[in-house]
């Protein structure tokens, strides 16, 4: 029984080692990507995004998290989600106290032009994932 108990325990530890290494190689590493939305680094986002965030830490990438200045970007871009034209940018900004944020935002064709649409602030953690999918819309 301490065998079967012990191949058991080490297979589901891999298991966890796996799902993780899986969601840091992608670039919303922090939530599982809703149904019918892809992910995509800073750089493939639409340019209007691009702009609107050029002064936040990019996805990946390390920034302030807390009080103590080492990188000085205090604001960082944890993951983006799109679903048709419709984009998610989900971050935190650093401080005595990290906040995180969702805004959303329905973007043109051409990504030139985006229109926000009235989003989360201060969201926490613990329903990050899920508050980032509502904001993303229910329709594949």
């Amino acid at each position: 029984m301490g065998l079967k108990r012990a191949v058991i325990t080490g297979i589901l530890i891999l298991m966890g080692f796996v799902a993780g290494r899986a969601l840091a190689d992608s670039p919303s590493g922090w939530c599982p990507l809703p149904l019918g939305a892809r992910s995509v680094f800073m750089e493939d986002a639409p340019i209007a995004l691009r702009k609107m965030f050029a002064d936040y830490a990019p996805p990946g990438t390390n920034f302030d998290i807390g009080d103590v200045v080492v990188t000085g970007k205090r604001e960082g871009i944890l993951f983006i989600w799109s679903r048709g034209n419709r984009w998610v940018v989900v971050g935190a900004r650093g401080g005595r106290v990290t906040t995180h944020f969702i805004f959303a935002y329905r973007v043109s064709a051409d990504g030139s032009s985006a229109t926000p649409i009235p989003g989360k602030l201060g969201v926490a953690s613990g329903t990050l994932c899920s508050a980032a999918e509502r904001m993303l819309g229910t329709k594949p």
